[in-house]
């Protein structure tokens, strides 16, 4: 069975309902979810519940937030079949 990835750097809690059917569209076991708490621009924080969450990263800033590197993405790709 195949194993999807879904990598973000914060998800809003507007996406909440989003995940909520992505994960009745497809098997638990077959989609990751991850996300950082805060996104380049920081007022889009995650707002969705934890229990939506599979993976938390911690998204650390550079240049003046214009880059962005979330540790443990790379893990969680790996293991993935796709992202």
């Amino acid at each position: 069975m195949a194993t999807v990835a879904l990598v973000q750097g914060a998800l809003g809690s507007y996406r909440a309902t989003f995940l909520e059917e992505l994960r009745i569209a497809m098997s638990a076991d077959t989609l990751v979810i991850a996300a950082g708490d805060v996104h380049f621009e920081d007022s889009l924080t995650t707002g969705v519940p934890a229990e939506q969450i599979d993976v938390r990263l911690r998204n650390r800033f550079l240049l003046g937030r214009r880059l962005m590197w979330q540790s443990g993405a790379i893990g969680v790709v790996r293991r993935s079949d796709a992202a």
